[in-house]
């Protein structure tokens, strides 16, 4: 298996930048965030500029090899627990995992939290499949711009 290189946000190449972006802004990606409005370059820029002075939120480019697989991230993060963040490069295929196990990783070492809190939506039937193979479990459900929203868990215990 080859070593996965985590890469800041906040130290990514313009280049890299704009390559996060693209897939950001990627039909296929969208449809599934809660924001689903394409981002401009300047407002992407001022978003990864900000990171540099907030402490509860990370995000990372995942890299194996010389290939970039996808993004992770963490926000609302506390001593307790976090949110994560996942989306993979949209020409990117079979790393669910590997995404996920880089957040568990980091997550419950290197931010030493108890739970980790995961929202996807109930259509999304992949990710809600990943989220399961890999332990999380269902806490609740909600409505969001008409669609259903489900609350998922993943605590240090059953990782």
């Amino acid at each position: 298996m080859s070593k996965i290189k985590l890469i800041n946000f906040t130290q990514l190449s313009q280049k890299e930048k704009e390559m996060v972006l693209e897939w950001r802004n990627s039909k296929d990606i969208r449809r599934w965030m809660l924001t689903s409005t394409e981002i401009s370059l300047p407002n992407h820029l001022n978003f990864i500029e900000s990171l540099k002075v907030k402490t509860d939120r990370l995000y990372f480019v995942l890299q194996e090899s010389k290939s970039y697989i996808g993004v992770i991230s963490f926000s609302e993060i506390t001593a307790q627990s976090c949110s994560l963040g996942i989306y993979k490069n949209p020409l990117s295929f079979g790393v669910g995992d590997t995404l996920l196990q880089n957040i568990s990783e980091y997550a419950f070492k290197v931010l030493c939290v108890k739970t980790i809190l995961a929202q996807v939506f109930a259509d999304n039937t992949k990710a809600v499949a990943l989220y399961k193979k890999n332990n999380f479990t269902l806490k609740s459900t909600e409505n969001f711009n008409k669609r259903v929203l489900l609350n998922m868990e993943l605590s240090y215990e059953n990782w």
